[in-house]
């Protein structure tokens, strides 16, 4: 088992690490001590003919004072039975132990499902984003597949340590959900234009369709870092095929918007 450990305490980070493991820490007004780690987890799940899919897990673990840190800890140790039901783990070796009966009975040959190795699996490697007062935000990359192409995401988790209530985009803003949504839009038309993933030329700003795409933003895709607010839209958002294999990830200075913002 491999553990990174991260004390944070007012003004001071102590970081006591075993693996080549970073994460940025910033804004801590608390007295409270709160220590970050990570335990990786490693499953296989076989069935009867010898198929396995895999789950590689890097799992955050909290330390401290605050009161809602046990619920914060349940919450992302029930990440292996999440992706577990996610990829239907069971139902899926069910399948292929039927197929490869099946393929015995008819000479046919089924390719072995060797987790992994054969892209059958999950693996989800969190880190810590930052601490804001007593806000803290964690996220993820994410990667695996179900013996095709391998696809790539991103996960995105923030806190309220005193209850351990996991906040939505709407709980660190000030202003109305319009108002933010506004400056997103805008933050984001800007970028879609400059690297050219969209057609915006002509645009019309709040008339052209793409306006209700990038509104239908899941409110629980976002985490902070330590300059920045970080929102994402899942991959095939805004680009068919394979140019839509990967999450499209915005990246909005805090500095641009610390004025509205409630944390």
């Amino acid at each position: 088992m491999r553990k990174t450990n991260y004390l944070l305490i007012l003004g001071l980070i102590i970081i006591v690490t075993n693996a080549c493991h970073t994460s940025d820490t910033s804004y801590i007004t608390s007295l409270v001590e709160l220590e970050f780690s990570t335990v990786e987890v490693h499953e296989k799940f076989f069935n009867e003919s010898g198929d396995f899919i895999e789950i590689e897990l890097r799992l955050p673990k909290l330390v401290g004072d605050f009161a809602g840190i046990p619920l914060i800890n349940e919450f992302f140790a029930g990440r292996l039975e999440y992706f577990y039901n996610e990829i239907d783990v069971s139902g899926n070796l069910q399948m292929f132990h039927e197929w490869r009966e099946q393929g015995a009975d008819s000479n046919a040959e089924i390719v072995p499902i060797r987790g992994l190795e054969r892209n059958w699996g999950r693996v989800a490697q969190y880190e810590l984003g930052s601490v804001h007062g007593d806000v803290i935000s964690i996220y993820a990359w994410r990667w695996g597949g179900m013996g095709g192409v391998t696809w790539l995401g991103k996960e995105g988790h923030t806190f309220d340590l005193n209850t351990g209530e996991r906040l939505e985009l709407s709980d660190i803003f000030s202003v109305s959900e319009e108002e933010y949504m506004n400056l997103i839009f805008d933050f984001i038309t800007q970028e879609l234009a400059v690297d050219g993933r969209l057609p915006f030329s002509p645009f019309a700003p709040y008339t052209d369709p793409w306006y209700e795409i990038i509104r239908q933003l899941d409110p629980n895709n976002f985490y902070i870092t330590k300059n920045s607010l970080i929102i994402f839209y899942w991959r095939g958002t805004f680009a068919p095929g394979a140019g839509g294999m990967y999450p499209n990830i915005f990246e909005i200075p805090l500095d641009d918007i610390r004025d509205i913002l409630a944390i």
